[in-house]
């Protein structure tokens, strides 16, 4: 079952050698269930390694859903020298800017790495933080959910209403 193979990964996943991120890249090459790709793909990104690993991700860019090129993106991005082999991948059009979400191309823009910022500009072009007023709103708004009575159903209601008409959050929304 999915979620007794997702456990498996998250134990064995722990042994953090060569060994085993070669069984997760297997994997994630040939698994069909999402789920289990994108905890085999974090289980890679926690194991680390050099960028062979980076490499055989991007190399199946292609194949994955997007849910999974999400996961596949913030891995990439989690370590300096897989980034650069996933900037070198939007560079070649191997994979497209397009489908690296904001998240992830904060991360690369805001990187220690001076390296990976410049490729990042020079691959992706430019990117702006959000102004004071939105950074404000999300303030308050951060407040009435940190501080406010808890109503899941409300929430949800809510988030149907403004976050998911762009955003996709467990498989229901948009993807823009």
């Amino acid at each position: 079952a999915v979620d007794e193979r997702i456990k498996a990964i998250q134990v064995v996943r722990q042994l953090k050698n060569d060994e085993t991120r070669d069984a997760m890249l297997k994997i994630v090459k040939q698994e069909k269930q999402e789920r289990v790709s994108i905890e085999a793909l974090r289980a890679v990104g926690e194991i680390g390694g050099d960028s062979r690993a980076a490499e055989a991700i991007a190399g199946q860019w292609a194949d994955f859903a997007a849910q999974v090129r999400r996961a596949a993106a913030e891995v990439l991005a989690s370590r300096n020298n897989w980034a650069r082999v996933l900037l070198g991948a939007i560079e070649k059009k191997t994979i497209a800017a397009s489908d690296i979400p904001t998240t992830v191309i904060r991360t690369l823009f805001h990187s220690r790495d001076k390296s990976v910022r410049e490729m990042a500009a020079n691959v992706i072009g430019r990117f702006r933080e959000p102004d004071a007023d939105k950074l404000k709103l999300i303030a308050q708004k951060r407040k009435v959910v940190l501080n406010g009575p808890i109503d899941l159903n409300a929430g949800h209601e809510v988030m149907k209403k403004t976050c998911l008409v762009c955003h996709k959050f467990y498989g229901e929304g948009a993807d823009v």
